[in-house]
């Protein structure tokens, strides 16, 4: 039992640790409506994909400059 609770809890930190991920699925798809729901429901602005992208780069990338201008509004780096 006890195995299965650190399997259950190691699981729980990894899913965690990748929240933000699918935030560049969305961006990739040109979804702004879940875009925004995403960074209401606390997934970070200013994440890093695998690759090291944020999410404004990403946006970029993909010619989604609605998107862009939505992350800017949200505080995104535009720096990073």
């Amino acid at each position: 039992m006890r195995g299965l609770l650190a399997v259950l809890a190691f699981g729980l930190a990894v899913t965690t640790a990748n929240a933000d991920d699918g935030i560049f699925e969305k961006i990739s798809a040109g979804d702004k409506a879940a875009v925004e729901l995403a960074l209401a429901s606390g997934a970070d602005v200013d994440s890093r994909a695998s690759d090291q992208a944020t999410p404004l780069l990403q946006a970029a990338l993909d010619d989604q400059p609605a998107i862009a201008e939505l992350l800017i509004g949200k505080g995104a780096d535009v720096m990073a």
